[in-house]
């Protein structure tokens, strides 16, 4: 039937309306909407101006749709109908329900059916049976059209709400640009260039040196200070602490506190002031808030390019969320995202298509000049050895493993491009008069890296033997950053230098090397003295998001010796709580009497986990003991009786010959409870009594059969592991 008689019934339109309305804006506006006011810190721009060409095309395809299902015969329009509602709702429950756990999407391969194979097992079924359903049974399910719609519309509606009202107190997205038509201009009088390789942990250098020699010679006037020591376990506060001297400390919001910083105590201010050119170039532009009186190239206004690249990013990450696990892969397989490459290409900018850094080495070497006459200062931050790993040694696109061997190898190949970046000076006839500052903002602790102690003493210190806490593995790694610079005028081979070093002390290095008046905060790394007495603070705390108004409870410690050396790290038990602590308040997962719940997942028993653990494994389900000694935390659900049974899924790390079983010693509320010896995967029960109105009940495992692969010359691998978790049941007693 054409356009007329039933046509135009009331009910009719109204659920073609209700059903294209929920097909099309459900990928193209609902979700971008939600991940955009949950992350508009990360976006260049407001969310009306990134979704304008979205929801004009939006606009299009759903009248298309409108039309063709108006012109529809009955026979045909039923089924049409039906089978758009089906793909409609599908898209609602796929990206708002069966999200599934892959981590940061960082470029790594999304293993669907390894990550969650639960999920995907149930999604294969799924989608085929709701298509066949809407087929068969068309007639019934076109007719309920128009109310399943509007209420996914309104269940949208309602959480795009809640979203833009928690937005409000988040970071805002950035108004600004930077201008890189002076990115690679240098100074043919004196230059200072800050060079940020994240994550790139001291000792890891040491290695590296060691079975690359000749690097030694090749970074020309260095010296390397390896008894260095972070600030901070992540990047947000650590960028501040770089530039300014000055550390967080989570009595404000970390955004007010890095606005007011940089204000009173950058360096890059100072610069301005002795009439230098400063040109940054960050990561994460949240990092350094946009003012003229921070840098030269902050331009008030956001980019075509810039804009088109937010709106690419926010269309594949919903677009991401709506496909099924079993195609998500193919939208990020070669660790690009896609519509963030094309829009801008399509809009006729120039888009590269190699890896990031990649992409800047290629630029360093072809454009660096000496074109200007003032003074310069370069910030530049790079993200390796950071995950991905996709570079090796020879600077070549590879998917390297997860975990140390994968972060080594991309160790190598920044170490090879800071080389390259060295040799593109020397040929421009600038090395001579520039300081080169090479940090990282971190260690790389979450690569299970470990530390190297390369038969270091304590610094000239003695060991705190009355500390009552000592890094975990984790911890100690993440504190550890590459500490390089190379003064003006020095050349030579690689230097060694053992004088305890901080990060905060990167401000003041850049105020000497530009023969500015001493920075008021930290100081020169070439005043400090080998062997002196210096006690350094470091903060650990895992990363959160960057939307968090505040970081995490921030885990103080003290180092007075050596940084490689865990003796000379000490905790000082003080916890620097987050001011506006009830963002990180969240309902506590329970397990009620009779159930069972996994340690690796979406709703998973994760936050349970205190001390000794180490990063989950997906792939196995399972996480890794990484110290003699672990703690769990149960919330008591109010099910439980005065007594229980709990029951551990529970692996060890056994090798025949040599460790065939691990000893446990279970303790409840610092008590022992339980001895096990534990050979392979098990079940091993725990008998529970609680106190009438106990909340949580503190479980600690010692292990003193816990041994480190890498002890075994097994693998590389340096965390002492003695049990594994997968999961946990609670039940009567017999």
């Amino acid at each position: 039937m054409g356009i007329g008689g039933n046509a135009f019934h009331g009910t009719r339109w109204a659920g073609i309306i209700a059903t294209a309305a929920l097909f099309v804006l459900t990928p193209l506006f609902f979700l971008p909407a939600q991940v955009y006011y949950l992350n508009a810190s990360e976006f260049a721009g407001t969310f009306l101006e990134l979704e304008a060409p979205v929801l004009i095309t939006s606009t299009i395809l759903g009248a298309l749709l409108v039309f063709f299902l108006g012109i529809s015969r009955d026979d045909r329009y039923t089924r049409r109908l039906s089978l758009l509602l089906a793909v409609g709702f599908l898209f609602w429950l796929q990206g708002n329900v069966l999200l599934g756990d892959h981590g940061v999407l960082d470029g790594r391969p999304i293993r669907w059916w390894q990550d969650n194979p639960g999920l995907a097992f149930f999604e294969v079924l799924l989608w085929p049976a709701v298509m066949i359903a809407a087929w068969r049974w068309h007639d019934a399910i076109a007719s309920k059209a128009f109310v399943v719609a509007i209420v996914l519309l309104a269940v949208q509606s309602v959480a795009l709400v809640i979203a833009v009202q928690r937005s409000s107190e988040s970071p805002q997205a950035p108004r600004f640009s930077l201008d890189e038509s002076h990115k690679y201009a240098f100074s043919t009088n004196r230059n200072v260039v800050l060079v940020v390789l994240d994550g790139f942990q001291s000792d890891v250098f040491a290695e590296v040196l060691e079975g690359n020699p000749a690097y030694a010679d090749s970074l020309d006037g260095f010296v390397y200070y390896r008894n260095a020591l972070a600030g901070f376990s992540k990047t947000y506060p650590s960028i501040p602490l770089l530039l300014t001297g000055v550390p967080y400390r989570n009595e404000k919001p970390i955004g007010e506190f890095t606005r007011e910083v940089y204000r009173e105590s950058a360096v890059t201010r100072s610069l301005l002031e002795a009439d230098w050119r400063v040109d940054v170039f960050p990561l994460a532009r949240i990092t350094i808030p946009p003012s003229p009186d921070v840098a030269s190239n902050f331009v008030d206004d956001v980019f075509g390019h810039e804009r088109l690249r937010s709106t690419g990013e926010l269309l594949d990450i919903a677009l991401l969320r709506v496909l099924p696990h079993f195609l998500k892969e193919t939208w990020v397989r070669d660790g690009r995202w896609r519509l963030r490459r094309y829009l801008p290409k399509w809009a006729g900018y120039r888009v590269h298509e190699t890896h990031a850094e990649l992409q800047f080495l290629e630029e360093f070497e072809t454009r660096a000049t000496a074109s200007l006459t003032e003074p310069a200062f370069k910030f530049y931050h790079l993200n390796i050895p950071h995950a991905p790993f996709m570079l090796n040694r020879q600077l070549q696109l590879e998917n390297l493993p997860d975990g140390r061997p994968g972060y080594v190898e991309q160790s190598v190949a920044a170490v090879e491009l800071l080389t390259r970046l060295v040799d593109a000076l020397k040929r421009e006839g600038l090395y001579e008069n520039t300081q080169l500052i090479v940090v990282a903002d971190h260690g790389g602790g979450e690569y299970w890296t470990g530390v190297s102690a390369f038969d270091m003493d304590n610094g000239g210190q003695a060991p705190q033997d009355s500390c009552a806490a000592r890094p975990t593995g984790f911890e100690h790694a993440s504190g550890l950053p590459l500490f390089l610079v190379k003064p003006i005028g020095n050349s030579g081979p690689l230097q060694v230098s053992d004088a305890p070093v901080h990060l905060g002390d990167v401000a003041a290095t850049i105020a000497a090397g530009a023969a500015l008046p001493p920075h008021s905060e930290g100081r020169a790394v070439s005043d400090v003295a080998t062997g002196e007495p210096r006690q350094r603070h470091y903060y650990f705390y895992e990363f959160a998001g960057w939307e968090k108004s505040y970081l995490p409870a921030l885990k103080e410690f003290v180092v007075d010796g050596h940084s490689w050396q865990a003796s000379a790290w000490c905790a000082t038990g003080r916890q620097l709580e987050p001011a506006g602590a009830a963002e990180y308040e969240e309902p506590p997962v329970t397990l009620p009497l009779g159930l069972s719940i996994r340690f690796v997942g979406e709703y998973s028993a994760h936050g349970w986990l205190k001390e000794g653990w180490s990063i989950p494994e997906p792939d196995a389900g399972r996480i890794w003991s990484k110290a003699s000694r672990a703690v769990l935390e149960i919330p008591v659900h109010p099910s439980w009786p005065e007594e229980v049974i709990l029951e551990f899924d529970i692996d060890a790390f056994t090798v025949p010959g040599k460790l065939p079983a691990q000893r446990v010693i279970v303790s409840v509320d610092n008590r022992v409870s339980a001895e096990w010896k534990v050979g392979g995967r098990a079940l091993q029960q725990l008998r529970l009594s609680r106190s009438q109105g106990r909340e949580v009940v503190r479980i600690e495992f010692a292990l003193p059969d816990a041994t480190s692969p890498a002890s075994l010359l097994l693998s590389q691998d340096v965390r002492r592991l003695g049990i594994a978790l997968h999961g946990l049941s609670v039940r009567l007693p017999d």
